[in-house]
């Protein structure tokens, strides 16, 4: 049982999971420009999204592991908003308030490349009960830049595999493209 464990995390990491493409829009942040991230944002997206990930809270939580409660109750209404500061090329400063009380505020890993995207470096695996046995994992990647049109621009891929006794198991792969208008 554990040299199939260890195999099965072995390949798990040797695996690119939810890799991101190449950029469907072009990135316009660089080091001169990185705080045009910096405002207020809806934590519903203006457009775009899916089942896994259609809010910002949803970005930052699979990636992060910062929210304690689930999603869904914490973050469900309408009024929550996310503001957001660059502190450097490496650290962006999130906070979530609902009715200006303050849910979160955290400081995330970050990343600007070459491509003009800053991308969360935070932990982007999860793993659930014991993979393939009764569980899986799942592993989320995203990305995020200032479009054409000014608005939060954001690429999330979401990984997962589910399985019970090795017999029965899914594999999906899921991308989404979001956008952010500042307020």
């Amino acid at each position: 049982m554990k040299k199939i464990f260890s195999i099965l995390v072995i390949l798990l990491f040797l695996q690119n999971c939810a890799s991101l493409k190449e950029p469907k829009t072009k990135g316009t942040l660089n080091e001169k420009n990185l705080t045009t991230l910096n405002g207020q944002y809806s934590n519903h997206a203006n457009s775009g999204g899916g089942s896994h990930v259609n809010k910002l809270s949803d970005v930052f939580d699979r990636n992060d592991n910062m929210f304690k409660s689930r999603i869904d109750e914490k973050y469900a209404s309408k009024n929550v908003s996310v503001y957001m500061k660059v502190i450097s090329e490496k650290t962006l400063n999130i906070i979530f308030k609902d009715n200006n009380q303050i849910i979160l505020d955290k400081n995330i890993k970050v990343k600007l490349m070459k491509d003009g995207f800053l991308y969360i470096n935070e932990n982007k695996l999860k793993i659930i009960g014991l993979p393939l046995i009764s569980g899986g994992w799942n592993v989320q990647k995203s990305r995020l830049t200032i479009n054409s049109e000014g608005k939060m621009y954001v690429e999330s891929n979401y990984f997962f595999c589910n399985g019970i006794l090795i017999v029965m198991s899914d594999w999906k792969d899921f991308n989404y493209e979001l956008t952010f208008e500042k307020k």
